[in-house]
């Protein structure tokens, strides 16, 4: 069963998915096996499209080969040289449709592989803090929340800087 037929990529939130919530940490561990699935699931079938989109494209360039070598005069040229053969069949739009659809691909596969890594990261990060909070380090947590305040005061303050230059160029 192909990954899209499931879910869809808008439906796919890194950002949202990687967080963890300080207040229940062991629902966050119960969540990670199925978040870390869709990551994992996304970034094997968009890998298993990249190797059948080559494939395709393979064939294609063959068949359009073919069809060049067949009808060169269809092509603009005139006598059949390996290069000029190349270069029409490069040409082709359907060739350079197929190519970019390849590296779309590709740019998806590699976005679903670093949020598959993403993902792997939480996990241990999830490990580590349940093994310091079962050995009686309870600050864990509160790192988090400590850190996730001064992000936010931080943009804030970014926030109030911009708000606080363009007044000064209105002045």
């Amino acid at each position: 069963m192909c990954y899209n037929n499931i879910m869809k990529d808008k439906d796919l939130d890194i950002n949202k998915d990687s967080r963890i919530n300080p207040n229940d940490i062991m629902q966050s561990l119960f969540d990670q096996a199925s978040k870390f699935n869709k990551y994992a699931s996304a970034h094997a079938n968009y890998k298993a499209q990249l190797e059948r989109k080559k494939v395709m494209n393979e064939l294609l360039y063959a068949k359009l080969d073919i069809d060049v070598r067949s009808n060169p005069e269809e092509f603009g040229i005139g006598d059949i040289k390996e290069k000029l053969v190349e270069a029409a069949v490069k040409d082709n739009q359907k060739y350079k449709d197929a190519i970019k659809e390849y590296f779309d691909l590709n740019d998806k596969m590699h976005k679903f592989e670093a949020s598959k890594k993403t993902m792997e990261q939480r996990s241990y990060m999830l490990t580590n803090i349940v093994q310091n909070l079962a050995t009686g380090i309870r600050s864990i947590p509160n790192v988090i929340l400590d850190d996730y305040k001064i992000k936010q005061v931080a943009k804030d303050d970014m926030e109030q800087s911009q708000v606080d230059h363009l007044k000064k160029r209105k002045k």
